[in-house]
């Protein structure tokens, strides 16, 4: 009963995703269905040998339970030597058991690599290795193109002069695709560019059991066993148990004991757990799993076979499968079509398991069904298969040959397929961005913030008030306004001096830029007031902080002079959408505050303009906010997304706080709408929990306000800061990485944009 509340919420959110289409449930598997999803390769989860291997093995008198953590009372010498019989099966030194395979690559990241090391990854690994790096120490995380060398090769050649450890991760087999990595030209690019600097770490989950000799897996198939510096080998898919190895050096094995905390704090394998793992690779080892390879590898054949038939016979299915272009070295297929799960349930129907597996677990465009071939599939079945995908309706959509596109493409997924930013944006375009649901939305703003940012590094800015109150605007949220009594004593600008004391202090506890603000409707007579002002920037400039000042209204003049005084960025926000605005403010005009930001651009200063939610404001002045600032003549530096602080005095000082999900869809539309700009969790923040913060990081936010204040209202501050990046695996974004100090991807041809425009519009006027 006293429950009843909390479980409302989880209903609502519950059914939120009933009406996403995105809930998820437990379903049990038919036993009267064909098999072409799990991960049973070798079919020895149904094998009569291991069942008759394992009964005996289980004979042996050893307690049932492992008792505790390896570290305490779970150790024992049946695991020991068990590890010892795998790790020289796999022709490696030591190995190390851990619970689960994700237990392992997050273990291993999250504590191997040390404070300044490299990650470098291909950009579809496991889940697992990005919770890995998250919680790691390294000073950067860098991904390369999908099964590219070459990419590969551009990523490290930078890294080439450094003098930190370059860690670079791989899958021998990839889970959706089936495609198998070109290992061998990995490890001699990795030790042709770094040398002894590059260390190696493959992930052999899918090929454990089906590559190799014995199923010794493809590292050991290509001979590269002292050329790999760690190798995951996990035993829940082919081996037909559960459970994994790291294997590597003695010494890794006895760090990864004393630093991997999912080893350390967690109670180890059952005795039984151990039983079946040694039990199948008796298997291995004695080569009764080898027949079952061949068979494997020969349906493989038979399927690419087939599949090629159907798309000769069938116009529908050659204008709407795509099927690998050369027989998989796995057996995992990857077909794409348009509608994958009405094929999914047609196959169900017909007796066979095969699943859907659409975006955003894969690529907007790459929709499919994935079929696992298994030793105990029979060719009957493979054929039974290729005709129901030749008898399926759902075939007879025909796409363009020649561009082999599925459909015509949304806006959400050019969006997420983005790699250079756009101003040409109608708000028809963001409505269907925003409306996406949430957890698409999130996933796809997560995928294009790591194609133009490291999602580890946030932005640490301190926001200093040089000039308090007295402000002559109507700002309905201001407690700086002098229209509202707040009890906020109006000050004059504060000594040059002082604010860089201010600014000194910001530095030393790791913020990057600061930022001044002073309450002032514009700079008209302030001469002297932006004399010390410029002052100011050229202190925080001379200490190597990026410096922002927020001053009000500025014409092009003044605009000139602060850039000329090395100001990086202007700080103008617009407030809310246009049709929303004048419910809010009245003294300025909307039109009055863009051109300012015109100003701003023009002289050459980067912009910071975004938001406030909370304002009384619906859901379309949210894309109208958005749209505003994604079709100024080039995107601003940094969008701060802040939360209405309500203020006593205020005439919104009563407002309810705004719902985080509105916060968090606004950041993740921004990103995908503004994908190389800067986004900063500003005002409001020091109200969410670290939970929350977390996920608006995850779908794009990249930067934070810190420190004593921000402005007059309450901020999270440095200590604070410190201690969740360091739970959550983030770091302070350097300064070369900030877009006031480099050029982003697109930016040139942004820029190429926006002055064909202008030069078309000159020839318009003059013509």
């Amino acid at each position: 009963m006293g429950h009843a509340g909390l479980e409302s919420r989880l209903r609502d959110l519950l059914d939120r995703r009933q009406v996403n289409s995105t809930l998820r449930n437990l379903t049990l598997p038919k036993s009267n269905q064909v098999d072409f999803s799990s991960n049973d390769f070798l079919s020895l989860s149904t094998s009569p040998q291991l069942k008759s291997l394992f009964l005996e093995e289980l004979q042996k008198d050893l307690p049932l339970g492992s008792g505790g953590s390896r570290l305490l009372d779970g150790n024992s010498n049946y695991a020991e030597e068990l590890e010892r019989d795998i790790a020289a099966f796999h022709g490696a030194e030591a190995g190390l058991l851990f619970n689960s395979g994700f237990d392992a690559n997050a273990g291993f990241f999250a504590c191997v690599p040390q404070p300044g090391d490299v990650i470098v990854y291909d950009e579809l690994v496991h889940a697992s290795v990005h919770d890995g790096m998250r919680l790691s120490r390294a000073g950067d995380r860098l991904s390369f193109k999908h099964n590219s060398v070459s990419s590969l090769r551009g990523i490290l050649t930078r890294l080439r002069d450094g003098k930190s450890s370059v860690f670079v991760t791989v899958e021998s087999i990839y889970s959706m695709d089936g495609d198998v990595c070109p290992l061998r030209d990995v490890v001699d690019v990795v030790e042709e560019v770094l040398g002894l600097r590059g260390y190696v770490v493959v992930d052999e989950a899918h090929s454990t059991g089906v590559l190799g000799l014995n199923g010794r897996g493809l590292v050991c198939e290509l001979g590269l066993e002292h050329r790999i510096f760690a190798r995951l080998h996990t035993f829940g898919k082919a081996i037909a148990a559960n459970g994994a190895i790291l294997l590597g050096s003695s010494i890794l094995r006895h760090y990864l004991i004393n630093y991997a905390r999912p080893l350390i704090y967690t109670t180890f394998l059952s005795y039984p757990s151990l039983a079946l793992i040694r039990s199948s690779y008796t298997l291995l080892k004695s080569g009764q799993s080898v027949p079952l390879q061949a068979q494997l590898h020969q349906l493989t054949q038979t399927l690419y076979t087939h599949l090629n038939g159907l798309q000769e016979v069938s116009n529908a299915a050659r204008q709407t499968l795509r099927i690998p272009s050369a027989c998989p070295q796995s057996p995992i297929f990857a077909v794409q079509l348009e509608k994958p799960k009405a094929l999914a349930i047609f196959l169900q129907s017909r007796g066979m398991m095969v699943r859907a597996v659409v975006t955003p677990t894969v690529p907007a465009g790459t929709d499919r069904i994935r079929i696992c071939l298994h030793s105990g599939n029979t060719v009957a079945e493979v054929e039974k298969l290729v005709e129901a995908l030749g008898a399926c309706t759902v075939l007879d959509t025909p796409v363009d040959p020649g561009t082999q596109q599925l459909r015509k493409t949304s806006v959400f997924e050019k969006a997420l397929n983005a790699n250079a930013p756009r101003t040409t944006w109608t708000k028809e375009e963001i409505t269907e961005v925003y409306n996406t649901s949430l957890i698409d939305l999130t996933h796809a703003a997560a995928t294009v913030h790591r194609r133009f940012h490291d999602p580890a590094a946030i932005q640490m800015c301190t926001l200093f008030n040089i000039k308090t109150g007295g402000c002559s605007e109507d700002c309905s949220y201001c407690a700086q306004s002098s229209r509202y009594d707040t009890g906020l004593k109006a000050t004059k600008l504060s000594s040059v001096d002082s604010v860089l004391e201010a600014a000194r202090i910001a530095k030393e506890n790791g913020s990057s830029r600061f930022c001044m603000g002073a309450a002032w409707r514009d700079m008209r007579g302030r001469k002297t007031n932006l004399k010390n002002i410029k002052e100011m920037i050229k202190g925080v400039r001379g200490m190597g902080m990026e410096a922002c000042v927020t001053l009000g209204m500025v014409d092009a003049a003044q605009a000139k002079e602060l850039k000329e005084a090395g100001l990086t960025a202007y700080n103008h926000n617009v407030d809310t959408s246009r049709e929303h605005y004048l419910t809010v403010i009245t003294t300025r005009s909307y039109d009055e505050r863009l051109n300012t930001i015109k100003n701003v651009q023009e002289a050459g200063i980067h912009v910071c303009t975004g938001g406030i939610l909370g304002l009384g404001e619906k859901a379309r002045d949210h894309v109208g906010l958005i749209h505003t600032v994604a079709t100024l003549p080039a995107h601003p530096e940094s969008f701060p997304v802040n939360a209405l602080v309500p203020i006593k005095g205020t005439p919104l000082g009563e407002t309810q706080a705004i719902s985080f999900d509105a916060i968090l869809r606004t950041i993740a539309t921004a990103r995908l709408v503004m994908p190389a700009t800067i986004i900063r969790l500003a005002a409001g923040r020091h109200t969410m929990r670290e939970e929350k913060q977390i996920l608006c990081f995850q779908a794009g936010a990249n930067a934070v306000f810190t420190g004593e204040k921000m402005l007059t209202t309450a901020c999270n501050g440095w200590e604070e800061d410190k201690a969740m990046f360091n739970r959550w695996g983030l770091r302070p974004m350097k300064m070369e990485e900030t877009i006031g100090e480099k050029r982003m991807p697109g930016q040139d041809e942004a820029e190429a944009v926006v002055a064909a425009a202008e030069a078309e519009a000159t020839v318009q006027v003059l013509g």
